[in-house]
């Protein structure tokens, strides 16, 4: 089999697989994984056994493993064209999450159906991967857990390659907008005449990739950039409205439910150091 390292970082790793033309292949009984990994099949056809079932994998299929699972990999073929595209987490890239966070935990399927979400991060995930960007691949890492834990989000028939790149373009597009001018007052309709869609097409779409819908995904843009303003000592009614909330509850509320505590609560970087200084015992 050969592999080509594509990317690495200390948290995250991509690599294509494929077999080595004209060679036999011959598929091991049994194989222990060694990492935690979410691999895309490319093309060809082989099949999965783990966690007691079957599948038999197919291009756009995503597959899911974790230290110590067993799996076993048959090919009907001498020859198996298959190709894949793996992408490794190192040990410590879970560390301090609990088991629900990880993509192999309880109730997750070892294989997912070809989804359009799925295709759509995979084309994400290749554009990074030339780019050599290691944060927007390990964000990226991250998304493609939640979209394995949700099981692949599938909604509809299956995009053509060709459409689920003009799609792609133009919800790539709304989140470069969303995040560049998060401040200000976007509608469903203004965003989706920007790229050239109907509100209810674009609506669907941006969902159905993105895996949540712009309203939602505008106000996670928000609330990150209030978190860095509180944490830099911006005030908490002035980071509210510079980042685009028009009343100070609500701006309240959703942090509170996206952090798990108030606004208020957070001190600047400065103001936390001074603090630790100032209880620090006299020698």
């Amino acid at each position: 089999m050969n592999r080509q390292q594509l990317f690495r970082s200390p948290q995250v790793s991509v690599s294509r697989f494929d077999h080595q033309s004209q060679t036999a292949n011959l598929d091991p009984e049994e194989e222990v994984c060694r990492d935690y990994a979410i691999h895309f099949v490319e093309s060809g056809y082989f099949r999965l056994g783990a966690q007691g079932g079957s599948w038999l994998l197919s291009p756009g299929a995503v597959f899911v493993s974790r230290p110590g699972a067993l799996h076993r990999y048959s090919h009907e073929e001498n020859l198996p064209p298959d190709v894949c595209v793996s992408v490794v987490y190192s040990n410590d890239f879970f560390a301090g999450a609990d088991g629900d966070e990880r993509p192999s935990s309880h109730g997750v399927p070892a294989a997912l159906a070809p989804a359009n979400r799925l295709a759509f991060l995979r084309l994400r995930l290749m554009k990074l991967t030339e780019r050599a960007d290691a944060f927007a691949l390990e964000v990226l890492a991250c998304e493609l857990v939640s979209a394995v834990r949700s099981g692949g989000d599938v909604e509809g028939k299956l995009y053509r390659a060709r459409q689920l790149g003009w799609y792609a373009e133009r919800v790539e597009t709304v989140r470069a907008l969303l995040e560049a001018r998060y401040w200000e007052s976007h509608t469903l309709a203004s965003l989706a005449a920007h790229v050239g869609m109907s509100p209810f097409q674009f609506a669907r779409v941006f969902r159905e990739l993105a895996g949540e819908p712009p309203h939602r995904y505008l106000l996670g843009v928000r609330l990150e950039r209030a978190s860095r303003m509180l944490r830099d000592g911006v005030p908490v009614t002035e980071t509210c409205f510079e980042v685009g909330f028009s009343n100070l509850s609500h701006f309240t509320r959703s942090f509170r439910r996206r952090f798990g505590y108030a606004p208020s609560s957070l001190k600047p970087r400065g103001v936390r150091a001074l603090n630790r200084v100032a209880r620090s015992p006299k020698s």
